[in-house]
């Protein structure tokens, strides 16, 4: 369905460590994440996948908001 480049599976990879050891991303990996989530929303929104792109829109939201 996605298409994922070797970029989004270091980032999945980095956020999932983050998140078992409870630490937060880092600025560069925060805009990474941002950045891929972003790509994958269009791709959503063009395969009229309106529902997981208003999901991916919403978890941008948050990571901007975390700023």
């Amino acid at each position: 369905m996605y298409r994922k480049s070797k970029l989004s599976i270091k980032i999945i990879k980095t956020i999932m460590e983050k998140k078992t050891t409870g630490k937060k991303l880092r600025g560069k990996e925060k805009r990474a994440l941002i950045e891929q989530l972003t790509v994958q929303m269009k791709e959503a929104a063009k395969l009229l996948e309106f529902e997981h792109a208003a999901y991916l829109r919403d978890k941008i939201k948050k990571l901007e908001e975390e700023q």
